[in-house]
């Protein structure tokens, strides 16, 4: 098992889709925020990524400490059935 895999399974309950650029929705609650200006994954624009903490500041919402992984890592894993997601902005 890889780190960013490992990493992945440990921090499900912290991961984000990329909407657009830097911008990513995360997961369970459907909540747009921005990568930390300081996390080295800015401009790359990752499908996926995990991430430790969520933090606002002047208006906006950040991702710190962002790690890319692979969407497959965490399919299997029970808080990733359907029922558990979020279908709208408001997390429900």
């Amino acid at each position: 098992m890889t780190v960013r895999k490992a990493l992945a399974i440990a921090f499900c309950t912290h991961a984000a889709i990329n909407r657009t650029g830097d911008e990513y929705l995360t997961v369970h609650e459907n909540t747009p925020a921005l990568l930390s200006p300081h996390s080295s994954l800015v401009g790359d624009r990752y499908e996926w990524i995990i991430y430790t903490n969520f933090h606002t500041s002047g208006g906006k919402q950040f991702l710190q400490t962002a790690t890319a992984i692979n969407a497959e890592w965490l399919v299997d894993l029970p808080f990733f059935q359907e029922t558990r997601l979020a279908k709208n902005g408001t997390g429900r």
